[in-house]
């Protein structure tokens, strides 16, 4: 569903947090979009503060990312792996 979303919906980030984390971790929207797209969720989902959370890892790039709609995702944060 991310993928789909990605793919064809739309995509936000939130200001100013996860816009500070990518410059904090050198990771650009491309970065992002990259996980999103070939990324892979290996644990359950997380509530928190009201939505259900979701980490999308790849080798080195975690991406947190909450489903807002069927159309609709928020990036909440990223990071890289060290």
């Amino acid at each position: 569903m991310i993928k789909r979303i990605f793919a064809e919906g739309t995509v936000t980030y939130s200001k100013p947090h996860s816009e500070e984390r990518l410059v904090k971790h050198g990771l650009t929207k491309v970065d992002i979009g990259n996980v999103l797209r070939a990324g892979t969720i290996s644990e359950h989902p997380e509530w928190e503060n009201g939505a259900w959370r979701y980490k999308i890892h790849s080798n080195k790039i975690v991406v947190v990312v909450e489903i807002w709609s069927e159309s609709r995702i928020f990036i909440v944060t990223a990071w890289r792996l060290k």
